[in-house]
This record gives C-alpha cells, structure tokens and sequence, in this order.
C-alpha cells in the first residue's frame, strides 16, 4: 500500500471525530441552557469527548509512523488532543452565547490521557502475548490475523 494511502486512511477518523465535535460545540449558548444547569457536566462532557479522540489519534499516529516507540505516540497524541481543545474552546468564543474557559481546555487535556493509556495498554499487552509488531486493527494495519 502505498504511504500517501495509509496516511489518509489513518487518519480520516479522526477528521471525522473531530468534525463532530467542531459540530457540538458550534451550538449556540441559548440551547444548551439544560447542559449548563446541572454542576460540571460540562466539564465531563469535555473529558468524556477527548477519549475517543485520543484513542483515535493514537491509532492515526501509529498506523501513518510505524516502528515508533509507544510512548512517542503517546506524547503526540495527548498533545494534539490538548491543542484542539484549545482550538475548539477559541471558536466557542465566536459562537453566540458561547465563551472560551481555560477550564474547558484543561478538561480536554485530562480527557487525552485515559484514551491514550488505554490505547497503549492494549498495545503493550498484544505484544506481551507474543503477537509482536502492531496491535489491535484500529492502531494499526496487522497481518497477524490470529494475534487480533
């Protein structure tokens, strides 16, 4: 396969994921009145977004740079879901009723990190099974048919 194909392969799930919640947060302030009542559940919301986020970035990262070691894609992967946050928290501030929180952006972060161990434990322990080289389908391409 060629590498321009993986890279784009690797990483349309995240455009979309991302598109998603680009969409989410482009509600106006005025309709999440109901979110907005009950304490922190913005915050939550937030974390529990940049899981899947992180997981697929991870996977993204790991399928278009092969032969990395783990904790690089870590690293990559908690920063890039940190710096959408931010991104995503600076169009807030030019969504009517909308406004950009440092805390929204620090949730984000903390929301990176649970999605990226997870996506490294599972790496870790697929390969201390002896199944070696990449892990499970959504991390990365595996010839390994039995390994998955």
């Amino acid at each position: 396969m060629k590498a321009d194909s993986r890279l784009s392969r690797a990483w349309w799930p995240v455009a979309l994921y991302a598109c998603m919640i680009l969409a989410a947060t482009s509600i106006s302030g005025d309709r999440l009145a109901l979110v907005s009542d009950i304490e922190n559940v913005d915050r939550w919301l937030h974390v529990l977004l940049c899981v899947p986020l992180a997981v697929l970035v991870f996977g993204a990262l790991r399928r278009s740079r092969p032969h990395l070691p783990l904790v690089h894609y870590g690293i990559a992967a908690v920063l890039f879901c940190s710096a959408f946050g931010v991104l995503d928290e600076l169009h807030q501030c030019l969504i009517p009723g909308r406004s950009c929180d440092v805390w929204d952006m620090i949730a984000d972060a903390v929301g990176s990190v649970p999605g990226t161990a997870a996506s490294m434990a599972l790496i870790y322990i697929h390969q201390r099974a002896g199944c070696g080289g990449p892990a499970p389908a959504w991390a990365a391409d595996s010839d390994q048919s039995d390994c998955t």
